[in-house]
């Protein structure tokens, strides 16, 4: 394939060498000429050679696992081969997603001998979960004057799952940190039976059972009379965590993602729910599928979500009225759900009705605003003065629709990145209390 440059070169030597002939001059005929012919035989001998030769060029890659964990690196192995009976000089190159950082050969240029094979090795590290594609493999070639290129591309991918950082999650996973951070002395129940703290005392009354009579108070106030022990029942709650997983979440540069963001922080809080005793579940919006992952009492429910979003990728559009109908077809009214979304696509949003929205459950939205996911360390002065500008209206706009949502009877409130997790869990800790 010739380039652009390629054609302006030959248009530049053919205009020449009919302005030298129209003119008469003799040495710059010449001169054109040999330089018009230069120009073609390159093209020539380049489609004729070294194009063609690209084809014999065979690839593979070798992964010890295509599963793998955020920020720990794992090594591919690239395995060139020179089928052809020529030798071959080319570019090649990995194709890969911008959520990983290289180090080693994932690029290069090479000479190969006919009949020749080369491994190459490179080493990759994903800073976000999800599916991913490591390739196709891309090889180029250009010719000595560089008017030319011949790509050729092996379409040979290898999927890669990652799953969230060991790292982000060790210190709610491990006993060594107890939940005092979060959880600690939250149990809470309104509940007044024979279960087991104790509450109080009150006199005793004929319906009352006779074994759980105070005799340390008999005879205290008059001689005769009797005092019943009343004991706190404490009733386990089971805690539902949706979040919105549409394209609307798939913001964020380097290794700052607010899809990756929002999942470390609903694990952790499904870390701290457990370790208070209670169960913890799921619901994922993603695109047309919902996910829901049933509360558990064990971490069964939080490996499942792990598992889940080594599995997908962030997709399709999320409408949080359809999210709320769904919460309320999925979980029983004596549960506590909390829905996260950045609501990126406001500007569709359709207000219904307030006796439209029916909730089984108390419900609480957090709303997250985008600052943290959009760089301002590059670009312009004037660029960065226009990606403020644009934070504080959509910070402005979500505080907007939270009020309206207040008044439609959803609880809502604006969150950012680094206090999202205090916050859930502070609706946890509130929830306790109050059902």
């Amino acid at each position: 394939m010739i380039k652009k440059s390629g054609y302006a070169l030959l248009a530049l030597s053919v205009l020449a060498l009919l302005e030298s002939m129209f003119l008469g001059l003799e040495y710059y005929i010449v001169f054109s000429l040999v330089f018009l012919i230069s120009i073609c035989s390159d093209i020539i001998i380049f489609n004729l050679s070294r194009a063609g030769n690209l084809e014999y060029i065979s690839i593979q890659r070798k992964m010890e696992n295509k599963y793998q964990m955020k920020g720990r690196g794992f090594p591919v192995q690239l395995t060139i081969k020179n089928d052809s009976n020529r030798v071959l000089a080319f570019h090649y190159y990995d194709t890969l997603s911008d959520v990983f950082t290289i180090s080693g050969d994932s690029e290069g240029y090479l000479v190969m001998k006919p009949g020749e094979a080369r491994t190459v090795n490179y080493r990759l590290t994903s800073g976000a979960i999800g599916k991913y594609l490591v390739g196709p493999v891309v090889i180029y070639s250009e010719d000595a004057m560089k008017l030319c290129i011949a790509q050729l591309v092996i379409e040979r991918a290898d999927e890669v799952k990652v799953s969230p950082s060991l790292s982000e999650l060790r210190g709610l996973r491990s006993d060594l940190i107890s939940n005092i951070r979060f959880t600690s002395g939250i149990h809470r129940s309104r509940n007044i039976g024979q279960g087991y703290n104790f509450f109080g005392i009150r006199p005793y009354t004929i319906s009352d059972d006779f074994r759980y009579v105070a005799w340390s108070r008999y005879g205290v106030s008059d001689g005769e009379d009797l005092h019943i022990k009343q004991m706190e029942e404490e009733r386990q709650l089971d805690v539902y965590l949706a979040f919105d997983y549409s394209y609307g979440v798939n913001v964020g540069f380097g290794p700052v993602r607010m899809f990756d963001r929002i999942v470390i922080d609903v694990i952790n809080a499904g870390y701290s729910v457990l370790k208070n005793h209670d169960g913890v579940g799921f619901i994922v919006f993603n695109g047309e599928k919902d996910y829901f992952l049933k509360a558990t009492r064990s971490d069964e429910s939080i490996r499942k979500l792990e598992n889940l979003v080594a599995e997908i990728n962030p997709a399709g559009n999320f409408d949080i009225f359809r999210a709320v109908h769904r919460i309320s077809e999925m979980v029983k009214k004596t549960t506590l759900v909390v829905l996260i979304t950045p609501l990126a696509y406001s500007e569709k949003l359709e207000m219904p009705h307030a006796s439209l929205i029916t909730l089984g459950s108390r419900l609480t939205v957090f709303l997250l605003e985008p600052s943290a996911f959009i760089d301002l360390s590059s670009g312009s002065s004037s660029s960065t003065l226009l990606k403020k500008s644009a934070i504080l209206r959509k910070k402005a706009e979500l505080k907007a629709i939270s009020s309206i949502l207040n008044r439609l009877g959803l609880y809502s409130y604006v969150s950012s990145e680094d206090d999202l997790l205090r916050r859930i869990m502070a609706e946890y800790q509130y929830g306790k209390i109050v059902r």
